[in-house]
């Protein structure tokens, strides 16, 4: 078993392609070894970044912790190379013995299913991964800038990794 309680941090480098002004979204998941998710309310420490504003504030931050300014956007050029850190939500997950850790990440926002048929009173959205929260409004993500393909990057030169925040057995 092992328990993450706190905050997380992924640290990632990422291409864009034509047309791709690029969303993370990033979520901490327990599966089981034979991939079933297991289903928890609703997904575990998920967050977002704009890519554009991937500006870190150096004395704000802290390891688990990066602290972005959005006082400037900064846009990325097809083909670059960029660093993203992303600061997941805190969380408090119990990963039970055999089971793993698994990490999305994402240009969109994480899905479990297509349709869950949950819903809350006082949200017009279907309960579909990441609780209500949807960034799929048109005038804040057109698809010719949005649309396109982003890519992970990953071995030399070129390491990411994802800070999680473990409780020590005692």
């Amino acid at each position: 078993m092992i328990v993450l309680r706190g905050g997380a941090t992924l640290s990632c480098k990422v291409q864009l392609q034509p047309g791709s002004g690029s969303s993370c979204q990033v979520t901490v998941r327990s599966r089981r070894t034979d991939s079933a998710q297991l289903r928890s309310a609703p997904a575990d420490c998920p967050d977002w970044l704009r890519a554009s504003h991937r500006k870190l504030d150096t004395k704000l931050s802290l390891p688990y912790r990066p602290y972005h300014t959005h006082d400037e956007a900064q846009p990325l050029t097809p083909g670059e190379v960029v660093q993203l850190d992303i600061e997941l939500w805190p969380t408090s997950i119990v990963v039970p013995a055999g089971h793993r850790i698994a990490l999305t990440v994402r240009g969109r926002d994480y899905e479990f299913a297509k349709s869950t048929g949950a819903r809350l009173s006082n949200f017009k959205n279907e309960l579909l991964g990441c609780g209500p929260f949807l960034h799929d409004d048109p005038r804040d993500r057109p698809a010719a800038v949005f649309g396109g393909k982003t890519t992970l990057h990953f071995g030399a030169g070129q390491e990411g990794f994802v800070l999680l925040p473990v409780i020590p057995k005692r």
